[in-house]
C-alpha cells in the first residue's frame, strides 16, 4: 500500500469517528413529536425584525444538530418567564440564573454580556470615571427602571438618583433617542444592544464607550428549559449540546456575524 492510500484511509478513519462522536452527542436528546415552543424577545442584535440575530442563529443551530422542531415566537419578557414558570412554554434564550427562577427552570450559560457606559459628545473628555460625572452635577444619566447593570454600576446609579439626576424610561430604543437628543449625557448598555441601535437611530461617531467595572466580569445569559417539561438529565444533554457548539467554533461564528471580533470574544462564556 502506498503513503498517498495510507493517509487517504487515516483521514477517512479520522472523519468517519468524527461523525459517529458528533452523531452519539446529538442522538442524546430526542425530539418530542409535538416538537418544543420557544419564546424569544427583541433585544439589540440578539434578536431583531421577529426573524433575525444570535438567539435566533442559535436556535436554528439546535434545530439543525438535532433535527427537532422548534416553534419560536417573539414575547414580551414578563410572559416568557410566566410561562416557563407554568409549563406552558418549553424554553426560552439569553435568560439569567436568579435564585427565584432556579426553581423552574434550567439554565445553559452560552454568552457573558456586560454593560458599558456610554457617553454622549458634549461629556467633557476630561469624564473618564464615575467620579468625573458625579462631580459635575450638569450631567444627568438614562436608565430603563428595571434594569440590572451589575454591581458598580448600580451603586453608580444610585449615587446620582440621590440628586435627581436620573431620568428612567420604558426600553432601551427610548433610551438611546432620550441621548441622542441630549436629554442625558450617559447611559449603561450592552455590546450586543449599542451595536444595534447606535447606527439605526443615527447616533454621533463621536459618543465614547468606556468600562466603569473593569473588575467585574459580565453576566452569564443561556438557554432556558422549563423544569415543569425537562428534567435533570434532558438538561445535561442540552449542555452537552451547547459546549460542542462553543468547542467546534460555532458560537464564535454566530457572535462575529453580529459583532465585532473584541466584542464578540467578550462574550464567550
Amino acid at each position: 500500500m502506498s503513503f498517498k492510500q495510507v493517509q487517504t484511509l487515516s483521514f477517512c478513519a479520522t472523519v468517519l469517528i468524527s461523525l459517529a462522536t458528533s452523531t452519539k452527542a446529538f442522538a442524546a436528546i430526542s425530539c418530542p413529536e409535538k416538537g418544543w415552543t420557544a419564546g424569544l424577545y427583541e433585544h439589540g442584535v440578539l434578536f431583531f425584525d421577529g426573524r433575525s440575530g444570535i438567539d435566533q442563529d442559535i436556535i436554528n443551530e439546535v434545530r439543525k444538530r438535532t433535527g427537532c422542531k422548534i416553534y419560536s415566537s417573539l414575547m414580551p419578557r414578563a410572559r416568557i418567564w410566566h410561562d416557563l414558570e407554568q409549563g406552558d412554554l418549553d424554553l426560552s434564550v439569553s435568560g439569567i440564573k436568579t435564585t427565584e427562577r432556579l426553581g423552574f427552570a434550567w439554565f445553559i450559560p452560552y454568552m457573558r454580556m456586560k454593560n458599558m457606559v456610554l457617553l454622549a459628545p458634549e461629556v467633557p473628555l476630561s469624564v473618564k470615571r464615575p467620579e468625573d460625572f458625579i462631580q459635575r452635577p450638569y450631567l444627568v444619566f438614562g436608565a430603563v427602571r428595571s434594569f440590572k447593570h451589575g454591581d458598580i454600576n448600580d451603586q453608580v446609579l444610585e449615587r446620582l438618583a440621590q440628586h435627581n439626576r436620573v431620568q428612567y424610561y420604558p426600553d432601551s430604543r427610548t433610551l438611546f433617542k432620550a441621548l441622542k437628543q441630549q436629554r442625558v449625557h450617559g447611559i449603561f448598555a450592552q455590546a450586543p444592544v449599542y451595536r444595534h441601535l447606535l447606527p439605526e437611530l443615527r447616533l454621533s461617531s463621536k459618543l465614547r464607550i468606556l468600562d466603569w467595572a473593569s473588575e467585574e466580569a459580565g453576566v452569564e445569559h443561556g438557554l432556558v428549559l422549563a423544569k415543569a417539561n425537562f428534567n435533570e438529565q434532558q438538561a445535561q444533554e442540552w449542555y452537552q449540546l451547547i459546549l460542542e457548539i462553543k468547542q467546534d467554533g460555532t458560537l464564535l461564528n454566530i457572535f462575529s456575524t453580529y459583532l465585532p471580533k473584541e466584542e464578540a470574544l467578550a462574550l464567550m462564556p
